[in-house]
């Protein structure tokens, strides 16, 4: 998870050559029947056919712990974070797209939670699909001005008036129902941050009615 910021230090070309030492690296960590692809910019799979769950999770925790301790390059020590999604053949599907796209979910939930693995949990997909879902729909929602501030009076009890409120933002999804700051939150990009906090602010202006 820190390849990209690693990468716009050093240059395309010195990112290729560090790259090339880090998938080293992983083969001489994995066993020699694992299959090693990079997918991406900081994205790999591995192919573990002879590896159970608990002993794919307690190999991929070594594997990110020496990451966390340090990449050398160029005299340097690059520290990575690594977290490892998985998703084993039958139990979690039968399918390459599907055990893919679990092994995924599963890699997100161990980021998410800062943990060096997460094994794939039913039920997880669907919670998946929904933030993405609103994830999606978020920045229409707001520009057709879906997105409400809520006002929740903070009352003093000692002196039994209300002397404040606390704003709440909150949305009525047309599929999910309601939906409260916290889940909308975790689907926003920077540029939805700032369409969302200036539409808080346009409604912020208005009198609230506290009750």
């Amino acid at each position: 998870s820190d390849l990209q910021r690693i990468f716009s230090l050093i240059g395309q070309h010195a990112a290729e050559e560090f790259m090339l030492g880090l998938c080293g690296l992983l083969r001489e960590r994995l066993p020699a029947s694992s299959v090693l692809y990079r997918t991406g910019t900081h994205e790999f799979f591995v192919l573990l056919p002879e590896c159970a769950v608990e002993q794919t999770a307690s190999l991929m925790a070594s594997v990110a712990e020496d990451l966390r301790t340090g990449v050398r390059y160029q005299n340097k020590s690059l520290l990575l974070r690594a977290h490892a999604g998985i998703a084993a053949f039958p139990e979690h599907g039968d399918q390459r797209e599907s055990l893919i796209r679990r092994a995924k979910i599963a890699a997100v939930d161990a980021e998410s939670a800062d943990h060096a693995t997460q094994t794939f949990q039913a039920g997880r997909e669907e919670v998946f699909e929904r933030h993405l879902a609103i994830a999606n729909e978020l920045p229409l929602a707001i520009e057709r001005g879906e997105i409400e501030v809520h006002y929740q009076p903070k009352v003093s009890i000692q002196q039994r008036r209300v002397h404040g409120a606390e704003a709440l933002v909150r949305w009525t999804h047309k599929d999910f129902g309601f939906i409260s700051a916290r889940p909308a939150a975790r689907c926003q990009t920077d540029s939805v941050s700032c369409r969302l906090r200036s539409s808080f602010r346009s409604q912020s202006r208005r009198e609230p009615s506290l009750s």
